[in-house]
């Protein structure tokens, strides 16, 4: 790639050098600018650099290859960085290792001179992807001093020499250079001052606040119209779902405002099951309503749900839109005269294989090859069809006829358009549904006395029913589980092939219109009753809202695989959906056996979850268990805690403390140690710190500070155990709070009390206690140490600026008091929802709501602390534990939630961004 748009590139760890990373940024635009130039050097730093785009890495990548040089901030939070390891690696790969520079801001660098690179096992701040690429020793600036608290002097000497690498001079000459510029910069200025007044500077100025205003009065037009968009997605969502979420994009486009950030969050918790929206209707249902089958539209899908099938009354044709690929593949026309008033769809139904397609259009059914897109065959007066099936095998076709005075069932050969002749019986079927069996071996009819089997083979009844339910009518078969699924009063029945009764499945909601599909294994229902669709887990008895159509529901279809769902409204919306995937959670855990406590480690992407009587030590990103260790019974809830690099465990027991290696369960140390409990809910109990070679415990008198080699306290916190006790920490240790009491704020010396300390390498330091007339019940701090927040046992919140702790912000939380916890990134406090189960977030700066996310609704009798402990873990995630014992991992992103909805949803069209954007159409980026 020719030609270069950045002098450097800075890579570095949002969590560790963030602050590090502006103060340099800033120095290398000043140091020897000239006198006209905005900026000595070009540079790169995502946080400034960086506009919202869909794929971030794509944003980066294209950035790094046109940088000329590359620093790299080193420290242990990059060298466990998923990011900065692959900037990393794309930089060696594509760029040399001459204009490779090494500032280290924590940690250590040590070369070894034997292996001819550095020492990766005593090196705690080169990324994986450094190894083996240098063949001497490099030389590298040394920042550590400066990671805390930015010395304005000392650090402009160091960063002097990083700005001299990358201009190619020596530092003298730069720092001559710079003196140079800035004196000829002041007699410029001089010059110009004199001109200017002299030749008329009060205008110039007037010209200067104008535009200041202007540019003011944009920025703040802007951040209204942002709002006021967020408010309007908010109003839209209940009636138009989609559009709801194009306007919560439009809020984000315009401004990146706590608003816009709230409403994309909230449309992601109404799209969390959404795939994509193939097809907007019209903005009021159809008005070509037939008796007999409703609104004449239809879908299908292929067996393994990778194709879908759809066509709305009036469409030509049939339209297939890929799943997997997100694009339509093709458009299946009838070859016959189009109507004049529109074509009707009575029926779409796929093979098992989907390569062949049938349709019915009210009188004929048409058969369609989906590989080339041609009509094979065409089976006229087949009549109006109320129910229309295809076997698996693709060879049988079936419908209920109702086009004469005694409703009949119909069945054709496809491949020779030969119609069968079925045997009438005393009584007309009963509606809604005809299946065929896994084998294309029967055909299941309803009928009033109950189901009957056609044998397709010899076209004869079975003498007797296959099933009698008594009430309850045939909707569909799971074909590998071999059983029949019938809608009742309130439940979906479940029968076996052989006519015994399986275990019911309850469907909330559940109203006479109902219906429903199944996955082959039976696993899987989606039912629908007016616009509603929802999926139901026959073995958890988990259900999921899928879609909230504008309009009515006209007709669904499950694939045989159970993960996607297509769907049609009256008004012509088709929508594909999933009960398989979360967009708010990357991952849950099966509630069988009910999780304890929850440990995460800070730098590795691992966690672990303690049960009764054994430990699972799992990946992060996906919830599946890498390693278990049984353990004996646990009396009461086990406290837990993983070293930041994921390979110790400790766990704080009744009567002692274990530490165990996470890879092998093997015992490290045990010490005995009364856990008297805390007054604060919240408490974490034991935590890893600096090195993990320090152990913090709860103990009688208050926290105590372990050495892990030894059990030698090195450090007590004391704590009045009938008033206060309880602590929690940073993920990796480095800032402490703790609550020294926590009474009713009407007695005597009542309210709460919290110290918080900073970890200076070798024991807590600096105290700053923060003192509020509440009942403090949760505590959490941001990683920075800069914000405290605190739960009141009423559910309000109150966050604490650390830098200037008179200052508060209140916010009202949820109706009972939970868990809180900060994201990563600190910019969002997230608390516990008793009432649904799930979570509630604030903007930390704003104090703007964003997330509502719920779960099934808790037990009444259930409480916070007991039920939904939160433990942040990286990336914005949070691990949340449900009343069941289950753990789903939440993922606090607008970034991602804006990139789920433009792919669910897209962005607005040119009507609507006219209409909405008003005069700042033009200038706002798109958002998808």
């Amino acid at each position: 790639m020719s030609g270069t748009d950045y002098d450097s590139f800075i890579s570095y760890s949002h969590r560790g050098d963030r602050p590090v990373a502006k103060a340099l940024q800033r120095t290398l635009h000043r140091l020897g600018r000239r006198w006209y130039r905005m900026s000595a050097l070009r540079v790169f730093r995502d946080d400034t650099t960086l506009a919202a785009a869909p794929n971030l890495w794509t944003a980066i990548e294209r950035a790094l290859l046109r940088s000329r040089t590359f620093v790299l901030l080193a420290s242990p939070e990059s060298a466990a960085s998923t990011w900065v390891g692959k900037e990393v690696a794309l930089w060696r790969e594509e760029r040399s290792r001459d204009d490779f520079f090494l500032v280290l801001t924590a940690g250590e660098l040590v070369w070894d001179d034997a292996a001819g690179d550095f020492d990766h096992d005593r090196s705690t701040a080169l990324p994986e992807a450094a190894r083996g690429w240098f063949d001497a020793e490099p030389l590298w600036i040394d920042l550590r001093g400066h990671r805390d608290r930015i010395e304005r002097a000392g650090f402009r000497d160091s960063a002097a020499a990083v700005a001299a690498a990358i201009h190619g001079v020596a530092k003298d000459r730069l720092f001559s250079e710079d003196v140079r510029q800035q004196r000829r910069l002041v007699s410029v200025l001089s010059g110009l001052l004199v001109l200017a007044l002299v030749a008329g500077g009060v205008a110039f100025w007037q010209r200067g606040v104008a535009l200041e205003q202007r540019d003011r009065a944009d920025a703040q037009a802007r951040v209204a119209l942002s709002r006021a968009l967020a408010a309007e997605s908010d109003v839209r969502t209940a009636t138009d779902p989609q559009l709801a979420a194009q306007l919560a994009l439009a809020s984000r486009a315009v401004a990146g405002t706590a608003e816009s950030g709230g409403a994309l969050l909230r449309r992601l918790d109404e799209n969390r099951h959404i795939l994509a929206y193939l097809r907007r209707g019209s903005d009021q249902p159809s008005t070509f309503m037939h008796a007999s089958s409703g609104t004449a539209s239809r879908v299908a899908i292929s067996g393994d749900g990778s194709v879908v099938a759809f066509a709305h009354e009036g469409d030509p044709e049939v339209t297939m839109w890929h799943v997997r690929e997100r694009r339509e593949v093709g458009r299946l026309r009838t070859g016959k005269p189009e109507p004049e008033f529109g074509m009707t769809w009575n029926g779409l139904s796929f093979d098992r294989t989907g390569s062949v397609l049938v349709a019915s259009d009210g009188r004929d059914l048409i058969v369609w090859d989906t590989a080339d897109r041609k009509v094979v065959r065409t089976i006229p007066g087949a009549g109006v069809v109320d129910d229309f099936d295809l076997s698996p095998d693709g060879r049988w076709m079936t419908h209920v006829d109702s086009d004469s005075d005694v409703e009949t069932v119909r069945l054709w050969r496809v491949d020779t358009v030969e119609e069968v002749v079925v045997p009438t019986r005393p009584v007309p079927p009963s509606m809604p549904m005809v299946e065929f069996d896994r084998d294309s071996t029967y055909l299941y009819v309803s009928f009033p006395d109950g189901i009957h089997a056609l044998r397709l083979a010899t076209a004869s009844w079975s003498s007797d029913p296959v099933v009698v339910p008594g009430e309850g009518r045939l909707h569909a078969v799971a074909h590998d589980a071999r059983q029949l699924f019938l809608v009742g009063e309130g439940v979906v029945q479940r029968w076996h092939e052989t006519g015994a009764r399986l275990d019911d499945v309850p469907l909330a909601g559940m109203t006479p219109g109902t219906t429903v599909d199944v996955s082959a294994d039976g696993r899987t229902i989606a039912a629908t009753s007016g616009t509603r669709l929802v999926a139901v887990d026959t073995v958890t008895g988990r259900s999921a809202d899928l879609v909230t159509h504008r309009s009515a529901t006209v007709d669904f279809a499950l694939s045989g695989t159970g993960d996607v769902v297509v769907s049609i409204s009256m008004n012509g919306d088709v929508v594909v959906s999933t009960p398989t995937v979360d967009h708010r959670s990357p991952a849950s855990t099966p509630n069988s056996r009910p999780i304890l406590s929850a440990a995460v480690a800070a730098r590795a992407p691992v966690a672990a979850f303690g049960r009764k009587d054994e430990i699972d030590v799992v990946d992060l990103s996906t919830l599946k268990t890498r390693r278990q260790f049984q353990t004996g019974l646990w009396p009461k809830e086990p406290r837990m805690a993983l070293s930041p690099d994921g390979r110790r465990l400790a766990v704080l027991e009744e009567e002692s403390v274990h530490v165990l290696d996470a890879d092998t369960g093997a015992t490290i140390a045990r010490w005995p140690r009364a856990w008297p409990g805390a007054v604060l809910d919240s408490a974490v109990g034991v935590a890893f710190v600096g090195d993990s070679m320090r152990l913090l415990v709860e103990s009688d008198g208050g926290p105590a500070l372990l050495d892990v080699a030894t059990g030698e306290v090195v450090q007590v916190f004391p704590v009045r155990e009938s008033t206060g006790g309880g602590f929690v920490t940073t993920s990796d240790g480095r800032f402490l709070a703790l609550s020294l009491r926590s009474v009713s704020p009407r007695v005597s010396e009542g309210g709460s009390v919290v110290e918080i300390w900073r970890w200076d390498g070798h024991r807590y330091v600096d105290p700053v206690r923060v003192s509020e007339p509440v009942i403090a019940r949760a505590l959490a701090i941001t990683e920075d140490g800069a914000t405290l927040g605190i739960a009141d046992i009423d559910g309000r919140l109150v966050l604490v600026d650390l830098t200037h702790p008179e200052e508060r912000r209140y916010l009202r939380g949820g109706d009972a008091y939970g868990w809180i916890a900060f994201t990563s990134d600190g910019d969002t406090v997230v608390q516990a929802d008793c009432r649904s189960g799930g979570v509630i977030s604030w903007d930390v700066a704003e104090g703007v709501q964003g997330a509502a996310w719920h779960r099934r609704p808790i037990l009444e009798q259930a409480t916070c602390p007991d039920t939904m402990p939160l433990k942040p873990a990286p990336a914005n995630g949070i691990l949340v534990r449900d009343a069941e014992g289950g753990m789903t991992l939440w993922r606090i992103d607008v970034a991602a939630a804006a990139h789920a909805l433009c792919s669910a949803n897209g962005a607005l069209d040119e009507a609507n961004t006219a209409r909405y954007l008003r005069g700042l159409a033009g200038s706002v980026p798109t958002p998808c």
